[in-house]
This record gives structure tokens, C-alpha cells and sequence, in this order.
């Protein structure tokens, strides 16, 4: 995990504070990081096939 610092204008706090609180979230910063986190998922490979409950099964231990 990395921590990262933005600078954002009052408007987009704000609404951006307006957004978390519509999505439940507590802060700006937790709204922000799944933002981003749904906006990069696509792009993140992903290794998650290789472990269902079949494919595990079909390997011996």
C-alpha cells in the first residue's frame, strides 16, 4: 500500500465530501480511494481464475 497526497480546490473537497457521505463513507479520502480503485480494477491483472473451488479441487495436494 502506498499513501498518496492530493490538493484539491474547496469546490472539489466539498463535493467531493457531498459524494462520501451520499456513498456512506466517513471521509474524502476513503471516497477517493475507491474512486480510483474501481476506476484502475480493469486494468490490475488479476489471478483470482486460478483459485476456484474447481480448479483447486483438480489439483493434487
Amino acid at each position: 500500500m502506498h499513501s498518496v497526497q492530493l490538493l484539491l480546490s474547496d469546490q472539489m473537497y466539498d463535493l467531493a465530501m457531498h459524494r462520501a457521505t451520499e456513498s456512506g463513507l466517513s471521509t474524502v479520502e476513503e471516497f477517493l480511494a475507491e474512486v480510483l480503485s474501481d476506476e484502475l480494477a480493469p486494468y490490475i491483472e488479476s489471478f483470482d481464475h486460478l483459485f476456484t473451488v474447481k480448479r483447486l479441487e483438480d489439483k493434487p495436494v
